[in-house]
C-alpha cells in the first residue's frame, strides 16, 4: 500500500527525479562587503530557503522507500524556487506550489495552484493560499500542463546544479540589501552581482514558470534590473 507523506528531502533530490540524473554538486561560497551585519538577521538562502522548496508538497512514497510515480507517472506536488517578495507590507520568501508529471515524457508542469509566504529571519510560513493563473495575470488553463521544456535541452545536470549553487550565494548577497537598504542610488558596487544573477534564475528556474516568478517577485526582479542598469 501507497502512504502519503511530506517531501522533506533536499531540493536537489527534486530535481534528480525531474531531470532523471544525479547531482552531486559544491560550490565555495563567496564573502562581500555588503553582507557584514545585515546578513546575520535573514536565514540563508544556501543552507535553507534552496532546500524548503521540495518539502512544500506531498508525494507518493513506495513500499520500498522513493517516490512512486506510478505507472502513468500520477500527479505530484512540490514548491518551486524562493521567490524575495513584498506581501501585505512584508518582506517574504514566497514559493509557487505547483503539481508536476515526469512520465509520460516529456515531463510537464501545471499552472501554481497555490502561493506560501514565509517569515525571512523565523523561516515560519505566515500565509498560504490557492491561486489561479489569472492572479498572476496569466491566461493558462489551471487544467493543462503548461507549454515548454522545463529546463534548456543542452543543459547538463552538472550545469544546471552549478548554476543553482550561485544562485543561491548571489541571493544572500543580495537580498539582505534590498530588504533593508533598496535605493539603488546607493548600491552601484552590486550591478554585476544583480546583473548575474538575472541571467543565472533565468537559467536555473523552470521556464514555463517564468512569468509567474517575475509577476510573484515583481519588486524583487524590478530592483534587480533597475540596479543592474
Amino acid at each position: 500500500m501507497l502512504q502519503i507523506v511530506p517531501f522533506f528531502k533536499k531540493r536537489r533530490n527534486f530535481i534528480k527525479c525531474l531531470f532523471a540524473a544525479p547531482l552531486i554538486v559544491e560550490t565555495n561560497v563567496i564573502r562581500s562587503q555588503n553582507m557584514v551585519n545585515i546578513n546575520k538577521h535573514f536565514i540563508s538562502f544556501v543552507k535553507y530557503w534552496g532546500d524548503l522548496g521540495a518539502g512544500i508538497g506531498m508525494v507518493a512514497m513506495s513500499p520500498k522507500g522513493g517516490p512512486y510515480f506510478g505507472e502513468q507517472g500520477g500527479p505530484q506536488i512540490t514548491g518551486s524556487e524562493p521567490v524575495p517578495v513584498q506581501y501585505k507590507g512584508q518582506i517574504q520568501i514566497a514559493y509557487l506550489v505547483y503539481t508536476y508529471l515526469i512520465f509520460p515524457r516529456p515531463r510537464r508542469i501545471f499552472p501554481p495552484q497555490k502561493v506560501e509566504w514565509f517569515d525571512p529571519t523565523s523561516g515560519k510560513l505566515t500565509a498560504e493560499a490557492p491561486v489561479t493563473p489569472a492572479y498572476f495575470g496569466q491566461k493558462d488553463d489551471p487544467d493543462k500542463p503548461l507549454k515548454g521544456l522545463i529546463k534548456s535541452p543542452s543543459m547538463s545536470i552538472e550545469t544546471h546544479g552549478k548554476l543553482r549553487d550561485r544562485m543561491f550565494v548571489l541571493y544572500d548577497v543580495l537580498f539582505p540589501i534590498w530588504a533593508t537598504n533598496p535605493a539603488t542610488s546607493d548600491q552601484t558596487g552590486l550591478r554585476s552581482q544583480a546583473s548575474e544573477f538575472l541571467k543565472v534564475f533565468d537559467q536555473v528556474c523552470e521556464q514555463p514558470l517564468r512569468p509567474y516568478y517575475y509577476s510573484l517577485g515583481r519588486d524583487w526582479f524590478g530592483w534587480l534590473r533597475e540596479l543592474a542598469k
